[in-house]
């Protein structure tokens, strides 16, 4: 189900991209978190929390390699 919802979304920016509309992955990400059902919430959450760390993550090796 996740997967067939996936690639529906997929093919809608894909459209959109045809019609020289430029759409970024994170905008893609958001809808396809965003309109998966509430049965998914617990889903939905740990990827969230998973790409913060991700992000914070990677703001400290930013932050590590401005030391020098």
């Amino acid at each position: 189900m996740i997967a067939k919802h996936v690639a529906k979304v997929e093919n809608m920016a894909r459209q959109l991209t045809d019609l020289n509309e430029n759409i970024s992955d994170i905008t893609i990400m958001a809808k396809i978190l965003g309109s998966l059902s509430f049965k998914y919430n617990a889903f939905v959450t740990a990827w969230i929390t998973w790409m913060q760390t991700l992000e914070n993550l990677m703001e400290g090796r930013e932050l590590d390699d401005s030391d020098g």
